[in-house]
């Protein structure tokens, strides 16, 4: 499929919490529907509510891809952790959520979406850039470890 050439990122603002909100399902439906034990359905009202508290938090930073219309979203965040007893002061930026219209996947929306993520950390001083994904998701996983992103630690999970 060919890449969209039209398309522009940009930084959400809270005029953005509607679309937030329903540009979360493409990546949401997937999770309740593989792992409904873990995740549950939202509402609108809910998700709003969501997105409104994470675009005024001063370390989150959410990108929307957009050509003609909305076909992604890229929610991140700015992560410290003191130093402790066992390793040193961290910071990472964390990718908390991708979700990519489905219809516009394999067009370099997900790319796209990821090398906004990159420039931010680097625009923080940041050297990495982390996300989790679920064992289910191979697209995913497959999408990640394509841009070059390696696995740093597996959890286990035994159901009793």
């Amino acid at each position: 499929m060919a890449s969209i050439t039209d398309l522009e990122v940009r930084r959400a603002g809270p005029e953005d919490v509607a679309l937030l909100a329903t540009l979360n399902e493409h990546v949401h439906a997937p999770h309740v529907n593989a792992e409904p034990d873990v995740y549950r359905t939202s509402d609108e009202a809910e998700l709003r509510e969501v997105y409104a508290s994470r675009l005024v938090d001063p370390d989150v930073v959410i990108f929307i891809a957009s050509a003609e219309q909305p076909l992604g979203f890229a929610l991140t965040v700015h992560m410290r952790a003191p130093r402790n007893a066992f390793s040193p002061a961290r910071e990472r930026l964390l990718l908390d959520t991708i979700a990519v219209d489905p219809a516009a996947r394999r067009r370099g929306v997900g790319r796209a979406l990821m090398h906004a993520t990159e420039r931010h950390a680097r625009e923080l001083g940041l050297r990495s850039v982390q996300l989790d994904v679920r064992a289910f998701n191979s697209e995913a996983i497959r999408f990640y470890e394509a841009l070059g992103y390696l696995p740093v630690q597996h959890r286990y999970e035994r159901k009793l």
